[in-house]
């Protein structure tokens, strides 16, 4: 009743396509990787089943990382306005200030793969309590310049068995599901899902 009284105010009456097609697979615990234009929505295309399954618990997180600040900063909005304590862990921020918010149990964990990973070693985010991970923008998070940070995150996060990997980007490429095999320590059973280009809002 909360997420639906948050979606009303915030205008949102039905679904779109990306969204459609999406949220019942990752209401089943799919692994899960789609494909989808900027402004089809896909956002809470993840965030809305994510919630559904796993905000019951106080001690459950889930990680979105992106390539940006700006886009993480965006992700974070979104999850606060679905009434989820969420925070925004990038570098060059004091790493002091992101352990003590982490001591309020945030839902939502969302950043760069570089800080997380850094808070995972630290033990200061418990992959034990770790539910789920989403790579948004994930063809930029694979890009020269980002892959190392993004594959360690991967193979780290794999330790937990139980986590739950979404992959979503406007764009996405035949070897992604390699990509995230060679660095996990465990297969990672992707189930693709390509969504047409022409379901752009207005």
């Amino acid at each position: 009743d909360n997420l639906q009284n948050c979606l009303n105010q915030k205008g949102i009456t039905n679904l779109t396509q990306v969204q459609k097609k999406v949220i019942p697979e990752i209401l089943e615990k799919k692994d899960l990787i789609f494909q989808s234009d900027t402004g089809t929505g896909k956002t809470l295309a993840y965030l809305l089943p994510l919630i559904k399954l796993y905000s019951n618990d106080q001690n459950n997180s889930i990680i979105i990382v992106s390539p940006t600040q700006e886009l993480s900063s965006q992700i974070k909005a979104e999850a606060q306005s679905l009434g989820q304590k969420a925070v925004l862990f990038n570098g060059g921020s004091p790493i002091k200030r992101q352990i003590e918010q982490l001591k309020e149990k945030p839902f939502i964990i969302t950043g760069s793969c570089s800080r997380i990973y850094e808070l995972i070693i630290l033990k200061k985010i418990k992959l034990n309590n770790l539910c789920a991970i989403v790579f948004d923008e994930a063809d930029r998070l694979f890009s020269k310049e980002l892959i190392e940070q993004t594959n360690k995150l991967i193979e780290k996060t794999s330790e937990n068995f139980q986590v739950q990997y979404i992959a979503c980007s406007a764009t996405i490429k035949d070897d992604i599901k390699t990509k995230f095999n060679n660095s996990s320590k465990r297969i990672i059973n992707f189930d693709a899902v390509i969504i047409p280009h022409e379901d752009i809002l207005t």
